[in-house]
Formats: C-alpha cells, sequence, structure tokens
C-alpha cells in the first residue's frame, strides 16, 4: 500500500482506535473489579430497557385506537419486547451467557484487526508485522479458552476475560502509537527526501514497489 495513503488512513482511524480501546480496557476493568455485579447489572439493565421500550410501542397501539397494519405491528412488537425485558429482569443468568460470549469474540475481532495491520504496515516496518501477528495468535488463544470456558465459575471466567481484553486494549493503543509516530516521522522524510536517511528512503521505495 502506498505510504501516503498508510498515513491518512491512520490519521483518520488514530482516534477510533483510542476510544474503542479505552472502552475495551474499562470493560476489563469492571469485569475484574465487579465479576458478578457488573453482568448482573448489565442484564437486567437491558431487560429494563427492553420492557420501557414494549410498553411505549403497546402505549402507542392503545392510545391511536386503532386497527391498521402498522399499530397491530407495532402491538405484537410491543408485547415481544415487553415479554423479553421482563424475562432477562427475572432470568438475568440467562443474557450473561451471551454477553460472556459476545466478549469473548471481541478478543477474536481483535486478534483479526492485528492480522491486518500486520500485514498493511509490515510492508514498511517489519516489527510491526511480527507484533501484530503475535498480538493476533495470543488474541486467538484467549478468545478459544474464554469459549471453552474450563474454568469452574462464572466469576473466573470474568476475570480471566476482563485480563484478556486489558490485554487487547493495552496492546492496540500502545501498537496505535508506535504505528503513528512511525508513519509521522516517514512523513517527514517524504516532505524532504534529500535529507531523509538512507534506511527510511528504502522503505519508501520498498513499499511503492510492493503496492505496485
Amino acid at each position: 500500500m502506498n505510504i501516503e495513503k498508510l498515513r491518512t488512513k491512520m490519521k483518520n482511524l488514530q482516534k477510533e482506535y483510542y476510544i474503542v480501546n479505552i472502552g475495551i480496557i474499562i470493560l476489563g476493568l469492571l469485569l475484574i473489579i465487579f465479576p458478578d455485579k457488573l453482568i448482573d447489572i448489565v442484564c437486567r439493565s437491558i431487560g429494563i430497557v427492553l420492557a420501557v421500550w414494549g410498553g411505549f410501542r403497546i402505549w402507542d397501539f392503545i392510545r391511536n385506537k386503532a386497527t391498521t397494519y402498522k399499530l397491530i405491528f407495532s402491538l405484537l412488537q410491543g408485547c415481544l419486547l415487553l415479554g423479553t425485558g421482563l424475562f432477562f429482569i427475572l432470568r438475568p443468568d440467562v443474557l450473561a451467557g451471551l454477553i460472556i460470549s459476545v466478549c469473548a469474540f471481541i478478543l477474536l475481532i481483535g486478534a483479526v484487526i492485528k492480522l491486518r495491520h500486520g500485514i498493511e504496515y509490515g510492508s514498511i516496518n517489519p516489527t510491526m508485522r511480527w507484533l501484530q501477528t503475535a498480538g493476533s495468535v495470543l488474541m486467538i488463544v484467549l478468545g478459544v479458552i474464554a469459549l471453552a470456558n474450563p474454568f469452574g465459575t462464572a466469576s473466573v471466567l470474568l476475570i480471566f476475560l476482563g485480563i484478556s481484553l486489558i490485554i487487547d486494549g493495552l496492546w492496540d493503543l500502545i501498537s496505535t502509537i508506535i504505528i503513528s509516530k512511525y508513519m509521522q516521522k516517514i512523513g517527514n522524510d517524504i516532505t524532504s527526501p534529500v535529507n531523509s536517511p538512507e534506511p527510511y528512503r528504502q522503505k519508501m521505495v520498498d513499499a511503492e514497489y510492493e503496492d505496485n
């Protein structure tokens, strides 16, 4: 890929990566500190939101006092949302399993993203290729372990997921900082090619050649 395109892409995604990974780290910390209470609160909160949403849809049907196709659909939707919400409020453990699976899939998605970054930025910085590949393998292992759930209790699994999410978030934050600084340095060399060190000029030529 062209170096200038990589710089532009990295600049556009940098803020997004910072926000997403800081959020992942915070989620990991909460899972470690409140492994049981957090999931219970999240599940019941989702149930309350669904129940309230369903109540509004049912009220919309009652308030209009009509039997049009859209209003009947609104009633059915409201009953479904209300019933699902009440079920999650009474049985948060059912939704907890789904949330745990989502956290595990976040690790697997992170592995795919790291592998993609290793391919994209490896042409100009071989260190990033190995760093991202190692991170990708690690996240796959952690994600598979979380899905297999060899732990005795849910609390231990949640703490494991919390630690894994923190590792994932920190890994991506550090990688993003390294890539950003490296691309900025190469960008300065592009604006002043005469003064650029030979290694950077060679990497720029190699990257251009691979892109073609």
